[in-house]
């Protein structure tokens, strides 16, 4: 491994800058709708689901019986359980804390060399870990690019250490881009909050080249970037300045708009939906969904105060009544989620795939964080499935989120500073 005298610090970089976890599944407007980068946690236990009689025209539900400590014997224990409904739950006990991201749980037993495990169906797989590091110059500053990284199911997850150097600039995010295995997406940033800015360049992992894909992009016309967000297939590229303005690039073409100047109105936040539209709102909110290609727009909401936003191409709409409809960002169609009732204490996430929506409900008659009930909406084919829990009061279930686009993951604490996961896998 290579050495140097650089101060390393190791943090976890979310793979996929759209598709972020929420830290205890926090649903409300936050920053409008989506500039949170928040970590998903996770920890396993073991139990069995027992069946619930099922109500004519509800969805099928059964009860989770989490299991307690005695259950397991030694670190990495896993316990597999068929709930008979659809869902599948698989419970581990940690040796420690940990992180996970997609289907990977990766723990640091040293600071700077990380293990990474692959969440299969009934049992963990530990993946090689491999070592990067290479030193560039970037704007006439040394910039150390280090991470640690395996290959789990044919992408590369890398977790980057933090090195600083004398010049304030370092590589701080690594992402996967989709379908270019061999290729990540590198973050450089400056380490001063009120001066932070930040660029992208590419890795290629086969030659270690690396490409600055941005510099047709005649982004000297922007005093100041502070966040650069790239479409997975790297055509295009939302840009936000210092001073909150919000810039359109097409990387192929090199060409760089306002997105002021598209709407004649302040956009005060703006992302991606997918490769080819982006959804723009104002602070009045009005909001539109903009194709890149097409320049065509759609006027999706003249005043969004009763949407709540997650991060990805839908939003929720919850009547008082408890009625939730999920709403196309694309198109502002609303459908109505059958059969379930948003309560106070109720949080939400959805998938990276833009799937499936996470509905997890707080139990606030206990001391400790716990959730009494998960409910997964499909929304492709309108399916809710329906998890009510007990036992989960035995220990603290300090964050939840998505594995992945299927299966869903909790972390937990005993008190004795024990960790379990739970992953379950729905419909």
């Amino acid at each position: 491994m290579h050495t140097n005298n650089y101060q390393k610090k190791v943090g976890l970089i979310i793979p996929g800058a759209r598709h972020k976890k929420v830290i205890f599944g926090s649903s409300g407007r936050i920053l409008r709708f989506f500039s949170c980068v928040c970590l998903l946690l996770f920890a396993f236990s073991a139990g069995a689901c027992t069946s619930t009689p099922e109500q004519p025209g509800s969805p099928q539900e059964t009860i989770e019986q989490i299991p307690g400590d005695a259950d397991f014997t030694a670190p990495f224990d896993t316990l597999w359980v068929d709930c008979k409904n659809g869902v599948e739950a698989l419970y581990v006990s940690m040796p420690r804390y940990c992180h996970t991201w997609a289907g990977t749980i990766i723990i640091s037993p040293e600071e700077d060399k990380p293990d990474f495990y692959e969440v299969g169906e009934k049992e963990l797989a530990k993946l090689q870990t491999e070592h990067f590091y290479k030193e560039i110059l970037y704007a006439g500053k040394t910039c150390p690019i280090e991470f640690n990284y395996c290959l789990s199911q044919g992408k590369l997850l890398a977790l980057p250490l933090y090195t600083e150097t004398p010049d304030g600039f370092y590589c701080t995010c690594v992402h996967s881009c989709s379908g270019r295995p061999d290729t990540l997406l590198l973050t450089l940033s400056s380490n001063r909050q009120r001066e932070y800015t930040e660029y992208k360049l590419l890795l290629d992992m086969s030659t270690g080249e690396i490409t600055d894909f941005l510099k047709s992009c005649s982004l000297e016309k922007i005093a100041k970037i502070h966040n650069i967000d790239v479409s997975e297939d790297l055509a295009w590229a939302v840009i936000r300045s210092s001073e909150d303005e919000y810039y359109l690039c097409n990387i192929n073409e090199g060409s760089l708009v306002l997105a002021d100047d598209l709407f004649e109105n302040e956009v005060e936040a703006c992302k991606f939906l997918d490769d080819k539209t982006v959804y723009c709102s104002s602070e009045d909110g009005t909001a539109w969904s903009y194709e890149l290609d097409t320049g065509n727009y759609t006027l999706v909401f003249t005043d969004d105060s009763e949407i709540e936003y997650l991060f990805g191409t839908y939003a929720l709409r919850i009547e008082d009544t408890g009625a939730t409809y999920v709403v196309s960002l694309k198109t502002g169609q609303e459908t109505l989620v059958a059969d379930y009732c948003y309560i106070s204490g109720t949080s939400s996430v959805l998938s990276p795939d833009n799937s499936r929506i996470l509905f997890a409900k707080r139990d606030d008659s206990i001391e400790e964080m716990g959730y009494k009930e998960f409910a997964v909406y499909n929304i492709r084919d309108g399916k809710l499935t329906i998890l009510p829990r007990q036992g989960y009061e035995v220990r603290t279930e300090i964050g939840y989120g998505w594995l992945d686009d299927q299966r869903v993951e909790v972390m937990a604490m005993n008190s004795k500073g024990e960790y379990y996961c739970y992953f379950y896998k729905f419909p």
